[in-house]
C-alpha cells in the first residue's frame, strides 16, 4: 500500500506537473489546502498549550494556597508553643544517659555477679555476700535502663502529639489515637504522664468529653459550658414538671376515707350548740375548723390521705364521743363533784386534741411550703437567666 504524501510533497508534485504540462491551475488549490492545514494545526497546538497553561496555573495557585496555610499554621504554632509545650530536650538527654549508663552498669555488674556466683558455687563462701550485692546493683541498673527507654519513648510520643495537635486549643482523643497509632486509653495515659512531667504546660484531659484541652482558658470555657448546660437542663426539667403536674383523681378508698371523716365532722358540728360552755364550744369549733382544712388539703393532694387513717378512724370518733358525754353531763340538773371533774377532764382532753390536730395540720402543709419556696427560688433564677429580673448573685457582688 502506497504511503500518503504530506502537503509539501503534494505541492511539489503539483508544481512539477504544472511545469511539464504548462498547466498551473492546480497549484493555487494545493497551496490553499496547505495553508488551511497548517493553520488548523497551529490552532490546535495553541489550544492545547492554553489548556495546559491554565491547568498549570490552577495547580500553582493550589500549591501557593496550601503553602500559605502551612506557613500560617507554623507561625501560629510558633506563637503559642512557648505557653503550651515545654522543651523536652532535658528529658531526652536524661533518657539517653539513663539508657547508656544503665546498660553499661547492667552488663558490668551482671558479668561480675556471674563470675562471683560461679566462685561461690565452687566453695568460695567469701563471695556469697558480694554476689548478692552485685545482683541487687544489676537489678537497679536494669531498672534504670528500662526507665531511660520509657522516658525516651514518652519524649518521642510527646513530639508526635505536639506535631499532630498543632495550634489547636483542644483536640479529640480519638483523632489523636488514630493518627498516632495508639489506643484512646493509651493516649490518655500518655497525656496524663506528660502533664505530670511538665511537658504540657496548661493541658487538661477530660476522658468523659474525649478531649484534651491545651490551654486553661479553653478548659475553663468548657467547664462553664458544662455548668450552663446543667443549669439549663435542670430549669427545663422544672418547667416540664410544673407544666405536666396535675392533680390526680381520688381513688375509691381515698374518697371513702374523706367521706367518713366529713360525716363524723358533721356530727361533731351538730353537737357543739348544746355543749353549754363557751370555752368547750370554742375548742370543739377549733377542732372542726382544723379538720376541715386538713380534708380540703387532702382533696388537693391525695398523697396525704394515707396519713389521715388515725385521724378519721380514732381521733374524730373519740372527739364525737367526748362531746356527747360532755353534753350529757352538762344536761344533768345536779352538777356533782364527779360530774364537774369529768367535765374538766374532757375539756383538758379537747385542748390536747386541738394541739394534736394543729400539729397534724402543720405537718401536712409543711411540704407544701417547701414546694412553694423551691418553686419561687427556681422562678427567680429562671427570670434572672432570661434577663427579666436582676440576678441576685450580681446584686451581692455589687454590694461588696
Amino acid at each position: 500500500m502506497a504511503q500518503s504524501k504530506n502537503i509539501p510533497d503534494q505541492i511539489g508534485d503539483a508544481i512539477q506537473d504544472a511545469l511539464e504540462h504548462q498547466d498551473f491551475t492546480k497549484i493555487q488549490g494545493m497551496v490553499q489546502q496547505g495553508v488551511d492545514a497548517a493553520a488548523k494545526g497551529i490552532g490546535e497546538g495553541i489550544s492545547q498549550a492554553a489548556e495546559t497553561s491554565r491547568k498549570m496555573y490552577k495547580d500553582y495557585q493550589a500549591f501557593q494556597a496550601s503553602r500559605l496555610t502551612l506557613d500560617q499554621e507554623q507561625q501560629e504554632l510558633a506563637r503559642v508553643s512557648p505557653s503550651r509545650f515545654a522543651n523536652p530536650h532535658s528529658q531526652k538527654i536524661s533518657g539517653i544517659l539513663m539508657t547508656i549508663f544503665g546498660g553499661l552498669c547492667s552488663v558490668g555488674f551482671g558479668a561480675t555477679w556471674f563470675v562471683m556466683l560461679i566462685g561461690a558455687l565452687m566453695g568460695a563462701s567469701a563471695l556469697v555476700v558480694p554476689s548478692w550485692i552485685l545482683l541487687g546493683l544489676t537489678g537497679v541498673s536494669v531498672g534504670v535502663t528500662v526507665a531511660g527507654g520509657k522516658r525516651l519513648g514518652l519524649v518521642s510520643r510527646f513530639s508526635k502529639y505536639r506535631r499532630l495537635i498543632g495550634a489547636s486549643p483542644s483536640f479529640s482523643l480519638t483523632d489523636l489515637a488514630g493518627r498516632s497509632g495508639r489506643t484512646v486509653k493509651g493516649v490518655a495515659k500518655d497525656l496524663a504522664k506528660m502533664i505530670k512531667d511538665g511537658l504540657f504546660l496548661q493541658a487538661h484531659v477530660d476522658t468523659d468529653a474525649n478531649t484534651v484541652f491545651l490551654t486553661d482558658s479553653a478548659y475553663q470555657e468548657f467547664q462553664n459550658n458544662l455548668e450552663e448546660e446543667a443549669k439549663k437542663k435542670y430549669r427545663e426539667s422544672v418547667r416540664q414538671e410544673t407544666v405536666s403536674k396535675k392533680e390526680r383523681p381520688l381513688t375509691d378508698a381515698e374518697q371513702e376515707t374523706l367521706r367518713q371523716g366529713r360525716q363524723v365532722l358533721t356530727q361533731i358540728k351538730a353537737v357543739i350548740p348544746g355543749l353549754g360552755s363557751p370555752d368547750t364550744e370554742k375548742k370543739a369549733q377549733a377542732i372542726c375548723t382544723i379538720a376541715e382544712s386538713i380534708f380540703n388539703r387532702a382533696e388537693q393532694d391525695p398523697d396525704v390521705i394515707g396519713n389521715l387513717d388515725q385521724m378519721v378512724d380514732y381521733y374524730l370518733p373519740l372527739t364525737k364521743k367526748l362531746l356527747d358525754t360532755y353534753t350529757e353531763l352538762a344536761a344533768q340538773s345536779l352538777q356533782s363533784e364527779s360530774i364537774s371533774t369529768s367535765r374538766h377532764e374532757i375539756e383538758d382532753t379537747l385542748g390536747t386534741l386541738v394541739r394534736a390536730f394543729t400539729k397534724l395540720h402543720n405537718s401536712l402543709f409543711q411540704e407544701m411550703n417547701l414546694d412553694v419556696s423551691s418553686d419561687i427560688s427556681v422562678l427567680n433564677a429562671v427570670l434572672a437567666q432570661d434577663g427579666l429580673t436582676d440576678d441576685p448573685f450580681d446584686k451581692k457582688a455589687g454590694n461588696k
